[in-house]
């Protein structure tokens, strides 16, 4: 039969509004090139369309909606996060912030996590989760591994603690979970996180509708510049 249309919530990194990386061409590629039959929405699109509330921000204390959350509830996720954030700024943790929405309920019918640390107070439909690597193995990159080990034991404690969805510490509301590697895959089963049943591994694609390579050799070589910091 036909596949039906499919209207997805996609919480994954937007230009502009998050730092610029490789997860933002995914964001990018993904609204590019669509699945059949699937919609995406942004979480922008979402939050200036009213179908998506983001809790723990200025502004948002008083806001009508969600009606599950009192303003009491709301001022003090509003101050834990607040204080939270000042410690990751000093280095005390990972550098991705947590997030907290809800969802307007009938709206969408699948959410796409990407990257993001989140946690959803009102939630009606099924949520998948898809990140490039373990969060610890990115940040050996720059740090030694007893500091990651350190950071990674305080981030399992914070998801724990706030409830959320965290790449490689705590998944409570997903219910499938993309990895684009068997590495991937491996280290979400060795943490049991999830169910080996609920989980794929499917590599990052590129769109069909990349221009061919050149045939032919340029005349001149290309020059390339190349900046990096803890490089190894």
């Amino acid at each position: 039969c036909c596949m039906s249309h499919l209207r997805v919530l996609l919480l994954s990194p937007l230009r502009g509004l998050d730092p610029a990386n490789g997860d933002v061409s995914y964001t990018e590629a993904l609204l590019a090139t669509p699945p059949e039959g699937v919609e995406y929405v942004t979480y922008r699109e979402a939050i200036e369309r009213g179908h998506l509330f983001e809790h723990a921000r200025r502004g948002a204390i008083g806001r009508d909606f969600p009606p599950s959350r009192g303003r009491f509830r709301e001022a003090a996720l509003f101050l834990a996060q607040k204080a939270v954030n000042l410690l990751r700024n000093r280095g005390a943790f990972f550098r991705e912030p947590q997030r907290f929405f809800s969802l307007k309920a009938g709206v969408f019918d699948l959410v796409h996590v990407h990257v993001f640390n989140c946690r959803f107070f009102n939630l009606d439909c099924p949520v998948v989760l898809s990140s490039g690597a373990p969060m610890p193995d990115v940040y050996l990159w720059g740090a030694t591994a007893r500091q990651v080990g350190k950071w990674s034991r305080r981030e399992a404690f914070l998801a724990r603690f706030f409830g959320t969805n965290t790449n490689s510490f705590h998944l409570p509301q997903v219910s499938r979970v993309i990895a684009w590697t068997r590495y991937c895959s491996a280290d979400y089963e060795r943490r049991r996180l999830i169910d080996q049943r609920q989980l794929d591994v499917i590599p990052s694609f590129l769109p069909s509708s990349i221009p061919k390579a050149r045939q032919e050799p340029p005349l001149a070589p290309y020059r390339i510049g190349f900046v990096a910091s803890h490089f190894i």
